[in-house]
């Protein structure tokens, strides 16, 4: 857990006192959200599975959180795999980077 805190000072006229707030935040890395990260690669590639069947199957196999661990034949089929990754995470709004 991290927190972090902050002063917010306000008034609403020159002729007020001004008032001091803090402001918390609090932020929470756990499980959850490489549940999540894994689910929605998952999702992404069964719904893609009649269309870009070679990445489905890589997406829903070879994927480490949000790594794609995986080997080609030649350097064709390589090609493609990326070219259908790429499709499928960008129509989700995950461009891919590396």
């Amino acid at each position: 857990m991290q927190r972090s805190s902050r002063l917010i000072f306000c008034r609403n006229s020159p002729q007020e006192q001004i008032n001091a707030n803090e402001m918390i935040r609090v932020t929470f890395v756990t499980a959850v959200v490489l549940y999540l990260a894994k689910h929605c690669i998952r999702e992404l590639g069964l719904r893609a599975i009649n269309k870009h069947k070679m990445a489905s199957s890589e997406m829903l196999k070879h994927v480490c959180i949000d790594d794609v661990i995986t080997e080609a034949n030649s350097l064709d089929e390589e090609e493609d795999l990326i070219k259908q990754l790429v499709l499928i995470l960008g129509s989700a709004g995950f461009p891919l980077t590396k």
